[in-house]
């Protein structure tokens, strides 16, 4: 029989016979949320309100764009990142 022994609400872990484990949160696949193209961050220099602006897209798609791209958000720095680092070398040849 197991037993739970910790669960650490900050880390987001529980030990469960003296081994750890990471939860992981459930998500609904079909759940959307609205992504701005441009970062809300840039909200001084854009209109980043703008119904053109925005898109409805899955949560998980969503969650997984913002993890790749990290601090880029915008198309510009996206398009920079991708072609310095992913297709550079395949566009050179």
């Amino acid at each position: 029989m197991t037993s739970l022994q910790n669960h650490n609400i900050i880390s987001n872990t529980v030990t469960i016979d003296g081994i750890e484990y990471k939860l992981c949160k459930i998500k609904d696949r079909t759940a959307t949320n609205i992504h701005h193209i441009i970062s809300q961050k840039e909200r001084q220099k854009y209109d980043v309100q703008n119904p053109i602006n925005k898109m409805q897209v899955r949560i998980v798609r969503h969650d997984d764009f913002n993890r790749f791209f990290q601090d880029r958000q915008n198309p510009k720095k996206q398009l920079e990142y991708l072609l310095n680092e992913w297709w550079g070398n395949v566009l050179s040849l």
